[in-house]
């Protein structure tokens, strides 16, 4: 997969799951308890059996349970741990959920209905370095969407590939590649279609679409507006993308205005701000209560950034100077629409809303060509959105792309209605585990998945009475549990080609690029609002997972 990957040979310890997930099932509350022992006893009548075998057990024992307990574990003693550490917690009578963050899930008011579980996926400005990389080792549909984007950017530059930037580091002479516009909106795109292929594996059913900005793209696949033929296909469009991209960084009949965050602060100041400053500065983002994005004339963006800092905001001026999601744009959508020539745009066969609008796409082919190009030019309402989609009944909000900044807004819209909002990554978490711990949530809820594609690449085999053994000797340790590893063949098979680089030197793109240092700001910004929610969510003990 690209350079990034493939340079390095696949260790031991990268081949391994750090994590499995386990699903205890009973037909109510009452039969939990012990449903969970038989869970653990399974464990103990197989002390030298790993846990990937046993959680493939699991979902053949508890078949057709609607009452479901999530447990992510690394091995099987974690496991039994925290089982029975949920299994005192059932045994209280007041306990309606656990949600804690080590990987334990239930509750005794899941959220799933028909209609009511949405897909969000972001745009330019979640990539990070080696995001997905867990999930690149261990999923061949990962992989394949980072080689068709690698493929994609080759055409048009012949020494770049996202998939270089992401998993080994910046290269020389092009350390800001990653945070560029085009190679940012490449990278996310891959890292969302990635995980919308996985979660369409698995069975998970989305009844309602959302893309941030960028994000749209790959919504509208999702929505089925899209469709490719084969994969050549689906290259042209990600290398139109791309080049697309490249010629506006380039163009001079374009506006200049600069783009700035700001977070932690109420929306009254925000409108306190754009009417001293009339015409002069916009509302780019309204991303949720506490966070958004402002564009202003290049004369103010100091000014603008120090009245703010003095109203206690976060405030964070971004690299872009292109006036996005604003009226200044309007000059660019020739390009944007040449995007769409020749494509035909189908009406959306999954519900798909705007944040243009804060409403759904319209049916018909020129509503929705129009739409996709002026989306551009309007400022990108994510808060109204998200109040929309749960005004339609949507409860249970999934974001679908790398880092989770939309979880961590749909989470400050809602937070004062029942609701679920996951994140399906997390940069601080290994992808694998955090997948885990989306999916743990999700089945805790009455989310339908089948759990056993996560079995089906290593041919993980339930236990049976076979595979029973002993307890070991007093003072004798179980044996270390299998690690799969992937066969290299099977690597080399979806690798791309490889791209014309030079080796990466040490170290990271410099302290100092604005780029770097929003998405620092952004990740405070979601560590803050985590921490609330989790307050506000906690149930005893329990943290948000």
């Amino acid at each position: 997969m690209g350079d990034g990957l493939a340079k390095h040979p696949l260790r031991h310890a990268d081949s391994a799951w750090d994590s499995e997930l386990c699903l205890i099932r009973a037909g109510s509350r009452a039969g939990l308890p012990d449903a969970i022992d038989e869970a653990v006893a399974l464990c103990r009548r197989h002390p030298r059996a790993n846990l990937a075998r046993v959680a493939r057990t699991l979902l053949d024992a508890g078949a057709g349970g609607d009452c479901r307990l999530s447990i992510v574990a690394a091995d099987t003693e974690q496991f039994a741990k925290k089982a029975l550490h949920a299994k005192k917690r059932l045994e209280q009578a007041d306990c309606r959920k656990i949600q804690d963050r080590s990987g334990i899930f239930y509750t005794e008011d899941p959220l799933h209905e028909p209609g009511r579980l949405g897909f969000l996926f972001p745009g330019e400005g979640c990539q990070y370095p080696g995001m997905l990389r867990e999930l690149c080792l261990h999923f061949p549909e990962v992989r394949h969407e980072f080689g068709l984007v690698d493929r994609a950017c080759l055409m048009e530059d012949p020494d770049f590939t996202p998939s270089a930037h992401i998993f080994t580091g910046p290269l020389q002479g092009r350390e800001d590649a990653l945070w560029n516009m085009g190679a940012a909106v490449e990278a996310v795109s891959a890292a969302d279609t990635a995980m919308m292929r996985l979660f369409q594996r698995l069975g998970i059913p989305a009844d309602a679409v959302v893309g941030h900005s960028s994000g749209e793209y790959v919504a509208l696949e999702m929505a089925g507006v899209l469709r490719f033929a084969d994969d050549e296909d689906h290259v042209d469009l990600i290398r139109d993308g791309y080049r697309n991209i490249r010629a506006l960084e380039k163009r001079s009949d374009i506006p200049e205005g600069r783009l700035i965050a700001v977070g932690g602060i109420g929306e009254e100041v925000i409108h306190a701000v754009l009417e001293a400053h009339p015409g002069k500065v916009l509302l780019a983002m309204h991303n949720c209560p506490h966070q958004f994005v402002l564009c202003t004339e290049p004369g103010l963006a100091d000014a603008v950034c120090a009245e703010l800092g003095g109203k206690g905001a976060m405030v964070q001026p971004l690299s872009f100077h292109r006036p996005y999601h604003t009226p200044w744009f309007e000059s660019a959508l020739d390009g944007i629409r040449a995007l769409f020539e020749g494509r035909t745009l189908h009406p959306p066969t999954t519900r798909l809303y705007s944040c243009a609008t804060a409403a759904p796409f319209p049916d018909d082919e020129p509503g929705i060509r129009r739409l996709c190009a002026v989306q551009w030019t309007r400022r990108v309402r994510f808060d109204e959105t998200i109040r929309a989609m749960y005004d339609d009944g949507v409860r249970i909000f999934l974001d679908v792309g790398p880092r989770g900044n939309l979880a961590a807004f749909a989470q400050d819209i809602l937070k004062d209605r029942p609701h679920l909002v996951v994140a399906a990554n997390r940069q601080h978490r290994s992808s694998v585990t955090q997948l885990h711990h989306a999916l743990g949530q999700l089945a805790a809820h009455g989310v339908p998945m089948k759990l056993e594609f996560l079995h089906s690449h290593r041919g993980t085999e339930p236990l049976g009475t076979a595979d029973s053994s002993p307890p070991p000797a007093r003072g004798e340790r179980p044996l270390a549990p299998a690690l799969p590893r992937l066969r290299p063949e099977a690597v080399r098979a979806l690798e791309p080609p490889s791209p014309r680089v030079q080796e990466p030197p040490a170290g990271t793109p410099p302290s100092g690029d604005p780029m770097r240092a929003y998405f620092e700001t952004m990740d405070q910004f979601i560590q803050t609002q985590h921490d609330l929610v989790s307050r506000f969510l906690a149930d005893g003990d329990d943290r948000d997972g």
